[in-house]
């Protein structure tokens, strides 16, 4: 049974948040997760305070709607979050960092990922730049706090050894943990499919079950929707 009753990991925003829908974010970003954004006067996944935001998930396809995103709205990124450190998720990272003087925050267990960043862009035949990572986030640590934003941290590996979720009141962040249906890939360089089911287990247990689930790839989702029909997923709920 998905629990009910409010979890650990589950913070809540002491400040009223006023609702932007997925629908109008996407018309903003085309795949959410990636280029994310929390501010302070829109959420979902927008969580507005102020005029300052920290950035999900700077895939390359992204950076210039972004950039857009961030003009129109009179915004000021203050970081970018990365779940992991897989190419196709930090290639427009570079730039932003450069225009906004952003700090970068990923874990330490994927250095190895990034420190293969050009070899990937090589591979893909896309050029980009590599991310200059300002600040390591310990596995172990299970909050993040940057300016008067705090997110829960979750380190859930196994897509890639470094991967984290973040969560922000009921909304997690979980990159390519799970998608809508389906579950992060495990064949990949440094994948391991034992710690993805461990991470499963683990993260599918960790909240109620109306948690929205910002993926990293698709559309979003819920938690009761995943444990519902996603074949991936059901055997890991107790």
């Amino acid at each position: 049974m998905v629990k009910q009753s409010s979890s650990k990991w589950q913070m809540m925003s002491s400040q009223r948040a006023i609702p932007l829908t997925y629908t109008q974010l996407r018309i903003c970003f085309g795949n959410i997760a990636q280029a994310a954004t929390f501010n302070q006067s829109f959420t979902t996944p927008a969580i507005v305070k102020t005029s300052h935001m920290s950035s999900f998930e700077l895939g390359l396809q992204y950076k210039r709607i972004m950039i857009s995103f961030i003009q129109s709205k009179n915004l000021s990124p203050i970081a970018i979050l990365a779940t992991h450190a897989h190419f196709g998720h930090l290639a427009g990272a570079a730039d932003l960092i450069d225009k906004y003087g952003l700090p970068l925050y990923l874990c330490e267990k994927d250095r190895l990922v990034i420190d293969n960043f050009d070899r990937a862009s090589a591979y893909w035949g896309v050029e980009a730049r590599k991310p200059t990572v300002s600040d390591w986030i310990d596995c172990n640590d299970k909050e993040l706090v940057i300016g008067s934003f705090s997110f829960a941290i979750i380190f859930n590996p196994g897509h890639s050894p470094g991967c984290i979720s973040f969560i922000v009141d009921n909304l997690a962040f979980c990159g390519d943990l799970i998608f809508k249906g389906s579950i992060g890939r495990t064949d990949l360089p440094l994948s391991s499919p034992r710690d993805m089911s461990k991470s499963l287990e683990f993260f599918v247990n960790s909240f109620t079950s109306d948690c929205k689930l910002l993926t990293g790839h698709g559309e979003e989702t819920t938690l009761y929707e995943e444990l519902r029909t996603n074949p991936y997923l059901m055997k890991y709920e107790r």
